[in-house]
């Protein structure tokens, strides 16, 4: 069986693998996955963002999962064995049926730990359905162990944990409550035309030494991925305000977001976003606080119709236009105006869907 990350050629495939594992599910009883996930939309974030997998035989996709750090809430309360930030969260393996009771699932989860011990990760989370008795027994027998259980929709699931050879364990007593979240960053007007200029790993730097742990960065644009264990974005973006004043003397607005939220908002793009037309330029339009995204659109106006979409979800906007007649467009031309450009930060839909599992 041979490993590689899935691409766009591979989403048909993927939902027909997916649509055929639920219809078995169901048969044996196990009503964990439907129509309202995992989606389509699901899958393709998990690909932009280079985090989905596939294991193929003779050609044939036979496994597929999505590795990342994408964490729900209910996983700050469990007693996790492993503390430290190198972890990784497995999520949506499923097995082709047609490769179902061959081992696929066994020699996947070995190939998963190899390739994360040579990347430096020490410990693998998940959660399980407790319905479906096959992957709780999978799981325990590839040496899981129960930290904690969370509520869902479909029922009661239980999170589990593998703490990877040399891996440090914590040996307190109790666990459960510790919380340390991934935050992402995004700085407003760097690096554009050569004003207010910041080098990335003097960036990065920056934010190891103020005391954010794990910290990485993507592109040139300002995106800085972090956790830390305050529950306060707001707050956050002014400690890192402050980082950014003090080591380069600059004054540079500072968004942040939590990865899960960033992750729930992009489950809820419309259709017509980030799609693969090559035509039309997908962003994410995001109001920093405490500035209304609401407001921002009422100064912005209407946008141009037959040549940009916008759709509001929480303080941010989905916002999508014609490549070649951009100039033509309101919104294009007003983002960047005064009044309206220092109220917001843009990214556009695959660095989005990147940075939302780094």
């Amino acid at each position: 069986m041979n490993f590689r990350n899935a691409t766009t050629d591979d989403i048909e495939e993927i939902c027909r693998l997916v649509q055929h594992a639920i219809a078995v599910m169901e048969e044996n009883g196990i009503p964990q996955w439907d129509a309202v996930y995992p989606t389509r939309a699901d899958f393709l974030n998990d690909i932009h963002s280079g985090t989905l997998y596939a294991g193929t035989v003779d050609g044939t996709i036979s496994v597929i999962f999505a590795l990342n750090k994408c964490q729900d809430e209910a996983y700050f309360s469990a007693a996790w064995t492993y503390r430290g930030e190198r972890f990784c969260v497995l999520h949506r393996l499923c097995v082709n049926p047609q490769f179902q009771n061959q081992g696929v699932a066994k020699k996947t989860l070995a190939y998963i730990e190899e390739k994360l011990m040579r990347e430096g990760i020490e410990s693998i989370r998940l959660d399980v359905f407790t319905q479906n008795p096959f992957a709780l027994r999978l799981y325990e027998k590839a040496g899981y162990h129960q930290t904690g259980t969370a509520d869902w929709r479909k029922g009661k699931f239980i999170l589990m944990e593998k703490v990877l050879k040399g891996g440090t364990v914590f040996r307190g007593r109790n666990t459960a409550g510790y919380r340390m979240t991934r935050y992402i960053a995004l700085l407003r007007g760097i690096n554009i035309s050569g004003k207010n200029k910041i080098a990335m790993p003097e960036l990065k730097a920056a934010f190891a030494e103020a005391g954010f742990s794990d910290v990485c960065t993507h592109l040139n644009s300002g995106n800085v991925i972090f956790s830390a264990d305050e529950a306060d974005a707001a707050a956050l973006a002014e400690r890192a305000k402050t980082v950014i004043q003090q080591r380069f003397i600059l004054a540079i607005p500072v968004f942040v977001i939590s990865q899960h939220e960033l992750s729930e908002l992009l489950s809820n793009a419309p259709q017509w976003w980030g799609t693969e037309d090559k035509d039309v330029y997908d962003n994410l339009i995001f109001a920093i606080p405490p500035h209304d995204i609401k407001a921002v659109a009422e100064k912005i106006g209407e946008p141009t119709k037959g040549l940009e979409q916008v759709e509001i979800c929480g303080n941010a906007a989905f916002w999508s236009f014609d490549r070649k007649n951009y100039a033509k467009a309101a919104w294009w031309k007003k983002t960047a105006s005064a009044g309206i450009g220092e109220l917001i930060t843009i990214r556009t839909a695959n660095t989005l869907r990147k940075i939302a599992g780094m």
